[in-house]
Order: C-alpha cells, then sequence, then structure tokens
C-alpha cells in the first residue's frame, strides 16, 4: 500500500519545520513504535476470535482507507494520529488470525527478521546524504507486479488448478527485498520534508505499512503457508 504523492510533495525547506532534525526523527521512530504496537494488540485479540471472514476482511480494509485518508487530508498531527491508529487497528485485525495459522517458532523469527531489517534499512534511509527520490519509480513498478501476482496465487488457491504454484520462494524474497528497500526510500524521503509533527506522523503511517508487509513476507518465507 503506497500513500502516493501527498504527503511527499511537501517541498518547504526542512529547516521550516517546528522541530529539530534529531527531534523529528525521534518523532517518527516513536509513531512508527506505536503504530506496531497497536497493531500487535489488536492481532493478539483477533488471533482466536470466531469471526466472519468476510467481515474481518472487510472491516480490516474499509478501517485502514478511511484511516489513510482522514490522515493525509489533515495539518493537524492529532487527527492525523487518529487516522493513522485505524490503519494500525484494521490491519492489526487482519495480522492476527494470519498469525494464528502458523507456529510460535516461526512468528519469532519473522518478527526478529523484521525488527533487523527495519533497523539497517531505517538507519541507510536517514544517513544516506542523497535523495533516492529516483527510486520512486522502480518501486512503484515492482509493487504492481506484485499485487498481479498475488492475485495470480488467490486464484489458484480458489479455482485448486496448479496449486504447487501458489508459493515460490523467489516471489517471497523479492518481496521481502522490495519492502525492504521501501523502508529505506521512505525514511529517506521523510527526512527531506519539514520538520513537523503532522509530517512525522504521516511519514510513520507510511513506514509501517512497509514493516508489516515486510512482516507478513516473513511469514510466508519461514512457514511457507
Amino acid at each position: 500500500m503506497e500513500l502516493g504523492n501527498s504527503v511527499w510533495d511537501r517541498e518547504d525547506s526542512p529547516n521550516r519545520g517546528n522541530l529539530s532534525q534529531a527531534t523529528y526523527a525521534t518523532a517518527v521512530s516513536v509513531f512508527t513504535t506505536v503504530g506496531i504496537i497497536t497493531a500487535a494488540a489488536i492481532g493478539y485479540c483477533t488471533m482466536n476470535m470466531i469471526v466472519n471472514p468476510i467481515f474481518l476482511i472487510s472491516a480490516g480494509l474499509v478501517a485502514p482507507i478511511v484511516g489513510i485518508i482522514i490522515a493525509l487530508n489533515s495539518k493537524n498531527w492529532l487527527i492525523s494520529f487518529i487516522g493513522y491508529l485505524m490503519v494500525c487497528v484494521g490491519l492489526g485485525a487482519i495480522v492476527g488470525p494470519t498469525v494464528a495459522i502458523v507456529e510460535s517458532a516461526v512468528v519469532v523469527k519473522a518478527l526478529l527478521a523484521t525488527a533487523g531489517v527495519t533497523f539497517v534499512m531505517s538507519l541507510a534511509g536517514t544517513i544516506y546524504p542523497k535523495s533516492l527520490e529516483h527510486w520512486g519509480i522502480y518501486l512503484f513498478a515492482g509493487l504492481l507486479a506484485l499485487i498481479f501476482v498475488r492475485l495470480g496465487q488467490m486464484l489458484f488457491i480458489a479455482t485448486g488448478t496448479a496449486p504447487a504454484l501458489w508459493y515460490l520462494p523467489i516471489i517471497e524474497y523479492g518481496a521481502a527485498l522490495l519492502f525492504s528497500l521501501y523502508i529505506m526510500y521512505d525514511w529517506n524521503r521523510a527526512m527531506r520534508l519539514p520538520y513537523t509533527l503532522d509530517n512525522a506522523v504521516d511519514c510513520a503511517m507510511a513506514i509501517f505499512l512497509d514493516i508489516i508487509n515486510l512482516f507478513i513476507t516473513f511469514l510466508r518465507i519461514f512457514s511457507k503457508k
């Protein structure tokens, strides 16, 4: 899920923001962490719940979409934060049942791998001195290709045709690389925006989406489910 250019086109000089660079980077990190904790808490609550899968998926998609719209159209950081939490709650509700079908050891491995990659790519994106804006077209093309592949996999599962094709390691490792690069890319772009709390929330939302997708990809890699 990509946020488009509505956040990243805020081209004022970062020095015109009301936060220092260190405070701004800390705010992005804190908001990202809060989002992850929120999604984890909701995921834990929905792991063993007996709910209608269609309702769960619908709610898990509607809430993030509405949340993104609210966050990106608000210049008040608190309203943006509410929208961001809607994204975290909705996706957490989907992740819970996903985690429930794999072994605990696999979940731990996926968490550790996600944390390690996130730390390295976040640090790289923050300190890299040049803009990575030119990566955008290639990453977006990769994301579109991945979406089409996922839809094809779902079709194979639904129709029962060519079942062996639903899991191909090269697809999963490619997806992991894609979302890892997105973390670095989004952090790099975040540090080129005005240093405000509202921008920090919106950037944290983009990075959170990268991380949650990376975590789900690692679950697929380690569990093959």
